[in-house]
């Protein structure tokens, strides 16, 4: 949950950024559109163009992401387990075949986040390549069959440059915060989950262990396999009791139930 959280909040602080940066590129494309909406609007379908290529990249971002978020959790929860069990485990030799799943899940973790690494590399290449040949294209058309003056297409240039660096910005944090959508839509689960089996208590009394826990004739068993049989024990309140005895005689077990 902390994990989800934390990432959750990222993307919030992600989504700001965006809305800013967003706001900066109108402003310069209103700009852009009073000085030549000719090239103004080459250059904003240039952009389109570019973001719309880039688009494939941030599809392969969230789907990582969402495959990281899962298998950081499944991962988690396992790592759990297997400490708050490892002595049981150990005593009915179950210690090694429970590291299998947990090799399998580590192996899926790390596929997640390479495939979300090479889309990020790939995004930042890939779009500087795009924007340069594009950029050298419009601006030999411009010169060479539009009759556009040098100074207008220096201008431009310039203003498109600026335009494509924030929309650049606002695709890379765009694609950084759909690798935490899953685990935002985890968050919302999880409270879901626990507003729906919040507990309630009309009782007016709180429960208190007043005289012992007793154990009459308890016998407990993994499989086939008997860990105890006809305990019989009486585990006063309000005192220190020791259990004491070899490895595998049971002393976990008993302290679990």
């Amino acid at each position: 949950i902390a994990n989800d959280a934390t990432r959750a909040s990222q993307a919030y602080l992600l989504a700001a950024q965006v809305l800013a940066q967003i706001a900066q590129a109108v402003l310069l494309g209103t700009v852009a559109l009073l000085y030549n909406w000719q090239l103004a609007m080459a250059s904003i379908a240039v952009g389109v163009f570019v973001g719309a290529t880039m688009n494939r990249l941030i599809k392969i971002s969230r789907a990582a992401g969402r495959r990281e978020a899962d298998t950081t959790a499944n991962l988690t929860v396992k790592i759990v387990d297997l400490l708050a069990n490892m002595k049981a485990l150990k005593a009915m030799h179950r210690f090694q075949p429970m590291l299998i799943p947990l090799r399998r899940t580590l192996k899926k973790l790390r596929r997640a986040l390479i495939t979300g690494e090479v889309a990020k590399l790939g995004f930042n290449l890939g779009n500087e390549v795009v924007v340069t040949l594009l950029i050298t294209v419009a601006a030999y058309l411009a010169y060479t069959s539009w009759n556009v003056t040098l100074p207008e297409i220096v201008v431009i240039g310039v203003i498109f440059l600026k335009i494509n660096d924030i929309i650049a910005k606002v695709q890379k944090a765009v694609q950084q915060s759909v690798k935490y959508e899953r685990s935002y839509e985890r968050m919302v689960e999880q409270i879901a989950l626990a507003d729906a089996h919040r507990e309630l208590n009309p009782g007016t009394h709180d429960p208190m262990l007043t005289d012992a826990c007793r154990f009459e004739d308890v016998a407990f068993s993994h499989g086939e396999r008997e860990i105890i049989r006809n305990v019989n024990i009486e585990i006063p309140a309000r005192r220190i009791t020791v259990l004491k005895g070899p490895s595998g005689a049971g002393k976990t077990t008993i302290i679990d139930l």
